[in-house]
C-alpha cells in the first residue's frame, strides 16, 4: 500500500549527540506465539510496511500483544531508539478545545485513517534505525513505513494531517492526530463538507478505513467524550472505570485513578480542590 508524498511529510529520527546505537538482547516467545508473529511479518511484508534487513546497528526487540479478537498485534520495543532521538515539538491541538468546536452541530462524520501511521514514509536514511528482530529463523526487518511506538510519530502525523487539510480545519474539519471529524452546523451541508474533504483526501493519497468510519451521525465519540448538538457527555466507560479501580495502595497507583478522574475535569466542579488532600502523597519519593 503506498504512503503519502515524501515532499509532504517523511517521518525522521535524528540522534542526540553522543548516543549511540543499541542492540537489544533477543527474547523468546512460544511456538505458538511464534506461529502468530510469522504470520502477522508476512502481513506486513505484504502490504510493505517493512523489508528484510541485514548488518544493523540498531535491534530492537518484538513486543507481541494480543488482541481481544485473538489476533496478534506487533510491537516493538522501540524504548532504547526513543531515548536517542530528541523530542519534536511540533505543537498539537488543544483537545479541549477541539471537542467544544465538535459539539454542538446537527450533523458529524467522524474518519478512521486506514493503517493511519503506516500511511507516511520513515526517511531512507533512517529506515536501519527501526530494525527488529524476530524469533527463531524469521529473521530481521527494518520499517519502511511509520509505525506505532516511535516517539514523535504522533507529531509527524498531526503535521501531515495540517498540510493536507490546513485551511478546512477551523471551519467544518477537526484533527487531532488520527482523530477527524466532518462537523456541520446544517444538515443540508453535510455531503459538501465531505465532498471538498475527500477531494482532499484523494489529491494526496490519504486512505481511511470505512469499516472505522461514522457517516451522517448526530452523535459520537471524539477524543473520550461523547459529542451531538446538545453539548458533550461523559462516556460511560471511563466512569465505569473509575468506580471499578481499587482503592490505591502506592503512589503509583493514585497517580493512575488522579489521571482517570482529571479526564473528566470538565464534569466535576473544583476538581482541584477535592484533590489536594492527595497533594502530600504524590511528593513521597517512595512509591
Amino acid at each position: 500500500m503506498p504512503g503519502l508524498d515524501r515532499e509532504l511529510v517523511e517521518h525522521r529520527l535524528p540522534m542526540i549527540p553522543g548516543k549511540k546505537p543499541v542492540k537489544q538482547s533477543p527474547r523468546r516467545f512460544a511456538p505458538e506465539v511464534v506461529e502468530k508473529i510469522k504470520g502477522e511479518i508476512e502481513r506486513l511484508l505484504k502490504a510493505k510496511f517493512i523489508r528484510t534487513s541485514r548488518y544493523p546497528e540498531w535491534i530492537s526487540n518484538i513486543v507481541p500483544v494480543m488482541k481481544k479478537n485473538g489476533k496478534l498485534r506487533v510491537c516493538i520495543d522501540f524504548r532504547d531508539l526513543n531515548m536517542a532521538t530528541p523530542k519534536d515539538e511540533y505543537p498539537m491541538p488543544i483537545a479541549e478545545t477541539m471537542i467544544d468546536a465538535a459539539a454542538g452541530n446537527e450533523i458529524i462524520t467522524l474518519l478512521d485513517g486506514y493503517s493511519g501511521y503506516n500511511q507516511i514514509y520513515i526517511t531512507a536514511n533512517d529506515v536501519s534505525k527501526t530494525i527488529f528482530r524476530c524469533p527463531g529463523a524469521l529473521g530481521i526487518y527494518e520499517w519502511v513505513m511509520m509505525p506505532f511506538g516511535l516517539k514523535n510519530a504522533g507529531a509527524t502525523y498531526q503535521r501531515a494531517m495540517n498540510l493536507i487539510f490546513h485551511d478546512l480545519i477551523g471551519k467544518f474539519v477537526q484533527v487531532y492526530i488520527d482523530d477527524i471529524i466532518v462537523r456541520s452546523k446544517r444538515k443540508e451541508d453535510h455531503l459538501n463538507h465531505l465532498k471538498l474533504s475527500f477531494e482532499r483526501m484523494t489529491k494526496h493519497g490519504l486512505k481511511m478505513n470505512p469499516l472505522k468510519c461514522a457517516f451522517g451521525v448526530t452523535a459520537g465519540e471524539f477524543l473520550g467524550f461523547v459529542i451531538h448538538q446538545k453539548g458533550i457527555e461523559v462516556n460511560r466507560n471511563k466512569t465505569k472505570a473509575i468506580m471499578e479501580t481499587k482503592p490505591p495502595s502506592n503512589k503509583k497507583e493514585l497517580q493512575s485513578l488522579l489521571g482517570k478522574v482529571n479526564f473528566l475535569r470538565r464534569f466535576i466542579s473544583n476538581l482541584s480542590g477535592k484533590t489536594k488532600v492527595f497533594s502530600p502523597l504524590l511528593r513521597l519519593k517512595k512509591e
